[in-house]
């Protein structure tokens, strides 16, 4: 039997406390990981693979909806069940995906046929994860996770989608996000890992520095021996052993437009 790799997410620790000893308990959880809030949740979700997210709805900051409706857009999301001490969610709760809606105190007699359907659910779809296959958390594509980057400012938590983006900025442990609508965003992440992520969803290396959306791509032009390429705010530098590539996806994008 494949054990459920499961993060459990509520702002108030005596829930997560109980929610975590129902899970070891259940003897159908694998790996059980907590967070105290939305934001470590999706910091957890971008890092490592789980098959169910257990999240409180009324939590400060980004609540557990939120979150499902992020979640949802994985390429392989997890299965999402609420456990809350709010009734009157229950019809936006299965709106955003919700697998079970669960009002507390829980106990294992409602927590434990919950896991039984999402277990079968995963099992039917063949999806990764779980105790059975742990190597996922260090091989599972990164393509799953960063199509949405969160974004730490000001006190806020931003959710920046990977469409909003134009070019990323190399900033040694950080990248800067420009995107279309001209923010300029600096986030934790490594640019060897986005560029992983992204360069077969539309974006491509043009130089040590900086990564650009080809969407984003206005021109492509020469000076002296020296290529740019034109973006919607900027002009760049383009490296020379990068212009051949540059130059062979904007073709492809452009016979995908036609």
């Amino acid at each position: 039997m494949k054990l459920l790799n499961v993060l459990a997410v509520d702002d108030e620790l005596p829930a997560l406390d109980e929610v975590e000893f129902l899970l070891n308990t259940s003897g159908l959880a694998g790996r059980v990981v907590a967070a105290s809030d939305a934001t470590n949740a999706l910091r957890e979700l971008r890092d490592r693979s789980f098959d169910l997210v257990i999240a409180d709805i009324a939590m400060p900051g980004l609540g557990g909806l939120e979150l499902a409706s992020v979640i949802s857009r994985f390429a392989d999301p997890p299965s999402v069940v609420f456990v809350t001490a709010h009734a009157e969610y229950a019809l936006e709760a299965f709106d955003v995906g919700a697998v079970g809606y669960l009002l507390k105190p829980l106990d294992a007699d409602r927590l434990n046929p919950v896991l039984h359907r999402v277990m079968a659910v995963r099992a039917t779809q063949g999806a990764p994860g779980g105790e059975q296959n742990a190597k996922g958390d260090e091989d599972r594509s990164d393509q799953d996770r960063m199509d949405i980057v969160v974004v730490e400012q000001a006190g806020k938590t931003l959710l920046v989608e990977r469409s909003q983006v134009a070019w990323v900025e190399s900033a040694g442990d950080y990248v800067r996000l420009h995107t279309f609508d001209g923010r300029s965003l600096l986030v934790r992440v490594a640019m060897s890992r986005l560029e992983a992520a992204w360069t077969n969803e539309g974006f491509t290396r043009i130089h040590r520095q900086h990564l650009v959306n080809l969407r984003a791509v206005r021109e492509l032009r020469g000076d002296g021996g020296k290529v740019y390429v034109v973006l919607p705010d900027v002009t760049l530098g383009v490296a020379r052993r990068h212009v051949r590539d540059l130059h062979d996806h904007l073709v492809s994008l452009a016979r995908r437009q036609h």
